[in-house]
């Protein structure tokens, strides 16, 4: 588990945590974006965050951890286009298909 050494209640508040300060620098940058209801139970919307950017929606997942593995972010993303993860003391990072990428430059022109 990503927070072993955290309780649940200290697990899903850093989540939180993370989630809200995705959204908050997504929006500050004028993006449009809404945060998923009930991230993470079993929900009809994927991701913690939906981002609307040139008529295509992107379904955003949030992680927060001690450390970043290099193994496992295909799992981490699960059905989502786009995941964001930060370490501790780290800057946030950004993983996603090369097909979403490709999609997100093309319709930049």
């Amino acid at each position: 588990m990503f927070f072993d050494f955290l309780k649940p209640s200290q697990r899903r508040r850093k989540g939180k945590a993370a989630e809200n300060e995705v959204y908050d620098i997504l929006f500050g940058d004028g993006l449009k974006v809404h945060k998923v209801d009930a991230s993470g139970a079993g929900k009809r919307e994927k991701g913690d965050i939906s981002l609307l950017f040139q008529g295509n929606r992107y379904s955003v997942e949030v992680k927060r951890q001690e450390k970043l593995p290099l193994s496992g972010l295909n799992r981490m993303m699960g059905e989502s286009d786009v995941l964001v993860l930060r370490g501790n003391r780290q800057e946030w990072s950004v993983y996603m298909t090369l097909a979403t990428l490709e999609m997100l430059l093309l319709n930049e022109k």
